[in-house]
C-alpha cells in the first residue's frame, strides 16, 4: 500500500511539473493523456491548424469481446464555441479508422462526434464523444464507441 502512495505521490508531481512548464494554448501542440468508456486505453491529439487535429488511440476494448484496439480520427474544430474567460468549450467532428484485434481482427470506418473543455490558464483538456462505427471486415456491422478523457498538452 506504501508503494502505491508514493507512486500516486510522484505521478502527480510529475503531472504538476508538465503543467507548469507546458504552454498553456491548448489549440496548438501535442496532448496525451487516457480515454476511458469504449475503448479505455491511452489517447493523444495533434492540432495541425487553428480548426484541425488528428487524435488517436491505443486502448482496450471494453465490450464483449476485449481486445487490443487503434484508432486515429482527423478532427475539425469548432473553437471557442462557448465564450469565457478562463475556459473554453468547443465541439468536434471528423473520420477516421479503427481497428481491433482480437480472434478475427475488425476493421471500421468511425465518425466521431465530442465535446472539448479546458482551461487557459494550464494546458489541460476535458474531452467526451460518441462515436459511431461502420464495421467493414470481417463483417460488415454497425457498432458505437465513445468515453471520456483528458489530455495535458506538451
Amino acid at each position: 500500500m506504501r508503494t502505491i502512495n508514493q507512486s500516486l505521490c510522484s505521478i502527480i508531481l510529475l503531472l504538476f511539473c508538465l503543467i507548469q512548464s507546458a504552454s498553456a494554448d491548448v489549440h496548438q501542440g501535442v496532448g496525451v493523456g487516457f480515454i476511458l468508456g469504449a475503448p479505455t486505453g491511452l489517447s493523444a491529439k495533434k492540432w495541425i491548424g487553428a480548426q484541425q487535429a488528428f487524435d488517436a488511440a491505443a486502448a482496450w476494448s471494453t465490450g464483449e469481446q476485449k481486445s487490443f484496439y487503434l484508432h486515429a480520427d482527423y478532427l475539425h474544430q469548432r473553437p471557442q464555441s462557448v465564450p469565457a474567460n478562463s475556459v473554453y468549450m468547443d465541439w468536434h467532428y471528423g473520420f477516421g479508422g479503427m481497428i481491433r484485434f482480437d480472434q478475427k481482427a475488425a476493421v471500421g470506418i468511425r465518425l466521431p462526434f465530442g465535446l472539448d473543455y479546458g482551461f487557459k490558464s494550464i494546458p489541460l483538456e476535458i474531452f467526451a464523444e460518441i462515436v459511431p462505427v461502420v464495421l467493414l471486415a470481417p463483417d460488415t456491422d454497425f457498432d458505437i464507441d465513445g468515453g471520456i478523457g483528458i489530455r495535458l498538452f506538451l
